[in-house]
């Protein structure tokens, strides 16, 4: 992503204000957050890499 970030900046900007919120900001610190794997919902799906 940050090889793209640079064609995207408004995209970027939008995740800024929405990561910045309150309620958010509070949700990702938190232990709820569910963490980044590949085994479970973040699955990989090969297919979609084309």
């Amino acid at each position: 992503m940050a090889r793209l970030e640079s064609s995207y900046p408004k995209l970027i900007a939008l995740h800024d204000k929405v990561v910045a919120r309150p309620n958010i900001a509070a949700y990702l610190q938190s232990k709820r957050r569910i963490p980044f794997n590949e085994t479970g919902i973040f699955r990989h799906y090969p297919e979609l890499d084309k």
